[in-house]
């Protein structure tokens, strides 16, 4: 009996009974929890799973299934055998980043599940969004089994092959190699010591992104320089700044690099010190005094006209905020985009620094270049999962009076701009800011017309023709909002449910 009909039944059975269970009528898939994956669950389990109505084949919305949750948490060889043998997981299935089975097996280091996979066909020079193939991935993860590398040489990977960037495996390996044997295996097998990616970025530079001195003291030994300036014109201070995936490095390891001779007042091509490379993730003051102290200049702004102040309020790091808010000469500096540190805090809906810059006097009531005033930038940037922090923004502009435009340079209004965010909650809060909500945008279309083209169900569309939107507007095409619902193909497989749309 099919798996979802078995569901039903058992759905109905308990409502019936007017008990609930977890167990069965799961909405959610358990195959797609790390958790169940964890357990280390036998075949048995994964199939009494399915009969409660967990796929084994459905993606989530990550492009995660059972198959790869089941690599990542080490499943017996068994139940990999019998999640390929669904006709949904084919061995060249599309999961995240665009990476096959065979990619995620090499990322875990095990070589049975390669060797398993390689016997069902996969495409061993299968390459992800990123230019990865099997071999670069796993090098790029720190897989440190030379029994893998082996059998990936020996069946399609090359010595030279390189991720988007020009990487090769060398300097992939590089941040995290724990067993250095593996850095003069990939030399043995061809792989140049002064190797550089596309942009002349050596080894040192790569091994500094996670703060690997072994590596460091072990290319050094073989003749790299330490000093060594890429074509854009960064060093290693430069990636170690920027640190590694869940890696800021530290105040010895910056002090390490320095004393090897790296630069720390070395500008880049785009103008960019190594203060403000370090903004995204540097908490650390002790870090931000260190190279104050060698005089690297906080005043600085790279290419995009971006101070540390900008990067601070740019990507939310209020400790960085806090630290250089004193040190820069006017807040209301704006950037290429004519964008001030408050005007980048909004669009982060980060209410403590525009609070902040509030009071100390920043503007609040101009537009950027392109014609966006502060709310027009926060419903810009509006997400579901931010909602809150949405309202209190709002709620912060609001209680400040900040001049609110009608139309940005575009000719869109908020309501505009909260149709194509597909938000019930946001088209509610344009509704109540917006005073002529038939507006035409310089596309000659109102927000209704955008809702109609744009949506994805009838909810915003029906909250709009609640909410009196004329529907006798047309395109200067003369289409009406109807005409324009009926080409959605998201929304018109029944248009019956569109006739409220006639007028």
């Amino acid at each position: 009996m099919n798996p979802y009909k078995i569901k039903a039944v058992l759905a109905l059975f308990i409502f019936l009974l007017g008990g609930v269970s977890t167990s069965f009528a799961r909405e959610e898939n358990i195959f797609h929890s790390r958790d169940f994956w964890k357990k280390n669950p036998s075949v048995d389990q994964v199939q009494k799973e399915e009969s409660f109505g967990s796929s084994t084949e459905e993606l989530n919305s990550f492009g995660f299934d059972a198959m790869v949750y089941a690599i990542l948490e080490d499943a017996s060889m068994d139940v990999f055998t019998y999640l390929l043998s669904k006709e949904g997981n084919a061995v060249d299935k599309v999961t995240h980043d665009k990476r096959s089975y065979f990619m995620w097996a090499g990322y875990k280091g095990n070589l049975p599940l390669l060797q398993l996979l390689l016997e069902k066909g996969s495409d061993v020079s299968w390459t992800d969004i990123a230019g990865f193939n099997t071999f670069t991935f796993a090098a790029a993860c720190g897989v440190d089994q030379v029994e893998v590398y082996d059998f990936l040489l020996a069946n399609g990977g090359k010595i030279t092959d390189t991720d988007s960037k020009g990487a090769n495996c060398l300097l992939l390996l590089a941040p995290k190699a724990k067993k250095l044997y593996l850095l003069d295996y990939f030399v043995q097998k061809g792989c140049s010591i002064q190797a550089k990616d596309a942009k002349g970025n050596g080894l040192i530079a790569y091994a500094s992104s996670m703060g690997n001195k072994e590596v460091i003291s072990w290319a050094i030994s073989k003749g790299v320089d330490p000093k060594l300036i890429s074509n854009d014109g960064t060093n290693a201070l430069f990636f170690a700044a920027r640190g590694g995936r869940g890696t800021t490095n530290t105040l010895s390891f910056f002090q390490y690099l320095v004393q090897l001779g790296v630069n720390p007042k070395q500008v880049s091509n785009e103008g960019e010190t190594v203060l403000q490379a370090m903004i995204r993730n540097q908490k650390d003051k002790a870090v931000f005094d260190y190279f104050l102290s060698l005089g690297v200049d906080v005043q600085a702004k790279n290419s995009q006209g971006e101070n540390v102040l900008h990067l601070a309020c740019k990507f939310n790091n209020s400790d960085a905020f806090s630290y250089f808010l004193p040190l820069i000469k006017g807040w209301d500096i704006a950037n290429n985009e004519g964008k001030s540190p408050l005007f980048l805090a909004a669009e982060n809906f980060n209410l403590e620094m525009l609070q902040i810059l509030q009071q100390k006097g920043a503007k609040m009531n101009y537009l950027d270049g392109r014609g966006n005033d502060l709310y027009h930038l926060v419903f810009a940037q509006f997400q579901a999962r931010k909602n809150e922090e949405f309202l209190q923004t709002l709620t912060f502009l609001d209680a400040q009076k900040v001049k609110r435009s009608e139309q940005n340079a575009e000719g869109n209004t908020l309501l505009h701009l909260a149709v194509e965010k597909q938000d019930e909650k946001a088209v509610l809060e344009a509704l109540q800011r917006v005073k002529n909500k038939n507006v035409l945008n310089q596309n000659g279309l109102s927000a209704l017309h955008l809702a109609a083209m744009q949506s994805q169900d009838l909810k915003v569309l029906q909250l709009l023709v609640d909410q009196g939107l004329d529907l006798t507007i047309t395109t200067e095409f003369d289409e009406t909002v109807y005409q324009l619902a009926s080409e959605n193909e998201l929304i018109n497989s029944n248009l019956k449910a569109l006739q409220f749309l006639k007028k």
